[in-house]
């Protein structure tokens, strides 16, 4: 009997001989930067009171803060010879302008471009208070000139950071984790070739996950600070500016060897685990407990001609597989650090700390712990899919049922026909409750199919079924049982035969 049937406990095991490397890796950061004694109502109070001004003065106070932004910005725009382009929609592809003047001006380090639009933002505004009371000041939303300053950085690749020119001038940086491994490995020695926002080739696999699970936070906390003494005047006053985790992309992929394996097996994914992944499924992908009050809800679409997405929503979280090429892309992102929870030390009000488990920081600190909550993620979301049907293996198996095949003897056996009326009595034969309480013996096999069948036909009948996988004898008996493959390939014949076949040739239709 055949013995070639491929091993499907999983996806890397399948297809083992057309993967070419395995890497999690982090991919769009957002970070935010709070100016810490003026980030909320209380600091601005406090400050206006110190200089001895009132909530109503707030705009004479910040308006010197905003004018000092707009003059850095000014003098770092003639400094390295570029022009602050004014953005009338605020919607405009930034990242497509400044790809477009990076290529322009090459890969040297240094200020691409200066962009700034008007745009939504947290602000501060002065309130009135009862009668009898002072006026107070109060966080709102509002809208004011932002500015996106792009950089070509040696080591982060094309960043951006969008200075507000009011306050609380929340600052956000945005980087590639892919970009920033591809040039730690560079600088390791390591060859590393990316498409597409994806590591395709690289000669250590194994050394670029060891990297990529342990990022330099101190070394990236001061690298951004540089950046922002550099384009925030007065960055050092108040406090000084605290990095926090806004924003998280992390990344599994699967770089296979051809584009057209990656496709077929995004393609069965997508549509398997739209119907099949359920909310108890996905609490699980994220380490939690299936409760009553998470909200998950699922999208399928077609991002591009012949790329599909699968993207599932869990409290705010996303985790989503996508295709880039030839890279199969698992992708999680959370949009709140505190979702996660890990075993670490809290501080309580009295001093004292204890051990427990505690949503994670969002500090910038967080990061390596952050990666293995994240990775885990999208490995238990990888381990599930790999249980869905695999479509090789029923290209395999009808192939391996449909053809000749030679026993060790070289002996020729044909193959099945499900459209021939022989082999399709044979087939839905074997489905029958007899054969499948108490076995098959030849002599039961001749009465089930009938008085014209001889002992002898029987016989290569049920060898040519052992030979394809179909049955297998019970040992030291004369009993046979149809095999998994065989039930597949019996209920197939009957559904092709009476559910598509017959149904087409009615005249009737």
């Amino acid at each position: 009997m055949s013995s070639d049937v491929p091993h499907s406990s999983g996806i890397e095991e399948r297809y083992a001989g057309e993967l070419v490397g395995k890497l999690a890796c982090f991919d769009r950061m957002i970070i935010f930067g709070t100016w810490q004694g003026l980030c909320h109502a209380g600091g601005v109070t406090r400050e206006l009171v110190q200089r001895g001004l009132g909530a109503f003065d707030l705009g004479t106070f910040a308006q010197s803060l905003s004018e000092a932004v707009r003059q850095r910005a000014t003098a770092l725009a003639r400094e390295h010879g570029v022009e602050i382009t004014y953005l009338p929609n605020w919607r405009i592809d930034k990242e497509e302008i400044a790809q477009a003047q990076l290529r322009a001006r090459g890969d040297r380090p240094g200020l691409v471009c200066i962009l700034s639009a008007i745009e939504n933002c947290q602000t501060f505004k002065s309130r009135k208070g009862r009668p009898g009371q002072p006026a107070w000041i109060k966080m709102t939303q509002g809208r004011c000139l932002h500015y996106y300053l792009y950089f070509y950085d040696e080591a982060l690749g094309l960043i951006h950071l969008r200075v507000p020119t009011w306050l609380p001038m929340r600052l956000h940086f945005c980087l590639n984790g892919h970009a920033w491994l591809e040039r730690r490995l560079r600088a390791e020695g390591l060859e590393a070739r990316s498409v597409d926002n994806a590591i395709v080739a690289t000669n250590d696999w194994q050394r670029a996950g060891a990297l990529s699970a342990k990022p330099p936070m101190e070394w990236l906390q001061k690298h951004l600070q540089s950046y922002i003494a550099q384009c925030c005047p007065d960055a050092a006053r108040f406090g000084g500016y605290y990095l926090t985790l806004s924003q998280v992309e992390l990344s599994l992929d699967l770089v296979f060897r051809s584009e057209a394996t990656a496709r077929e097996l995004c393609e069965q994914l997508t549509r398997q685990a739209v119907l099949a992944v359920r909310v108890t499924d996905l609490a699980r992908f994220f380490g939690h407990q299936f409760s009553a009050e998470a909200e998950a809800t699922a999208r399928f679409k077609s991002v591009a001609e012949g790329v599909l997405c699968m993207r599932h929503w869990l409290n705010g979280q996303s985790l989503k597989v996508y295709r880039k090429g030839a890279v199969l892309r698992l992708e999680v992102t959370t949009y709140d650090l505190t979702f996660y929870k890990h075993h670490r030390e809290v501080a309580k009000r009295d001093g004292t700390t204890e051990w427990r488990v505690a949503p994670l920081k969002r500090s910038l600190y967080s990061l390596g712990t952050l990666f293995g909550l994240m990775e885990a993620t999208c490995r238990r979301y990888l381990e599930w899919l790999s249980q869905l049907e695999d479509p090789r293996l029923g290209r395999h198996n009808l192939d391996d049922i449909t053809r000749s095949k030679r026993d060790e003897a070289h002996r020729s056996w044909r193959g099945f026909n499900f459209f021939a009326a022989t082999d399709h009595h044979i087939l839905v034969t074997m489905l029958r409750g007899e054969g499948l309480l108490s076995g098959w013996t030849n002599r039961r096999l001749r009465e089930a199919l009938g008085a014209v069948y001889r002992s002898g036909p029987v016989s290569r009948i049920l060898r040519r079924l052992r030979e394809h996988g179909l049955l297998y004898r019970v040992p030291r008996s004369f009993k046979y049982y149809l095999t998994a493959l065989g039930r597949r390939a019996v209920i197939a014949a009957l559904k092709l035969r009476e559910h598509v076949i017959l149904p087409t040739f009615d005249p009737a239709i």
